[in-house]
């Protein structure tokens, strides 16, 4: 698998719904939205900037855009492509674990019934547990010393939300995988 495609995929497989979709608190379809899409919309800029760059091969072209065609993963999620190499399949992978973790957590924020549950989400076809899962530290660090320091019983915490958060956090589970990945060059 060649991993640059990969990276490419993810960073681009998206990138024109800033044409698609209105910015602000209540977003809606734009014009270009309705009538093209993100999907083409991507196509478009790859074409663009490829052109620009001097005997920019073709088959790199070809596969990133299939790469973008593909990245819903099935003809009934609006995919014109299924995914047919291992890169465009990891992308759509990818993408529908960012979607449905991203899903996830805005259920745990929103969901309004009482206790440790949420009520039946239709589209994930379950309901998801909304509390915070039990931590040990302690346990973790007696662990790493040796077993002769287990003198108590660890007791769980629920680690703690920062109050003010002076730095930006990204936004999106996609923004939080790729935060930290270096690219070779």
């Amino acid at each position: 698998m060649n991993d640059n495609y990969v990276v490419a995929g993810c960073i681009l497989h998206d990138l024109c719904k800033i044409y698609e979709l209105t910015d602000g608190i209540n977003v809606e379809y734009t014009e270009e939205g309705k009538l093209v899409g993100h999907l083409v919309k991507g196509l478009e800029i790859v074409d663009r900037y490829a052109y620009k760059i001097k005997n920019f091969p073709h088959y790199t072209k070809m596969h990133i855009k299939h790469i973008l065609l593909a990245h819903h993963g099935e003809y009934e999620y609006g995919s014109p492509k299924i995914p047919q190499t291992s890169e465009a399949f990891l992308v759509h992978l990818i993408d529908m674990m960012d979607s449905k973790m991203g899903t996830l957590e805005l259920i745990k924020k929103t969901d309004s019934s009482t206790g440790n549950w949420s009520g039946f989400v239709k589209h994930l076809d379950r309901i998801v547990y909304k509390s915070e899962l039990p931590f040990y530290p302690d346990y973790i660090q007696e662990d790493e010393m040796g077993e002769e320091k287990r003198e108590h019983k660890p007791q769980p915490s629920v680690p703690a939300k920062p109050k003010n958060m002076n730095t930006q956090e990204p936004k999106t589970s996609m923004a939080k995988m790729l935060g930290g990945l270096k690219i070779e060059e």
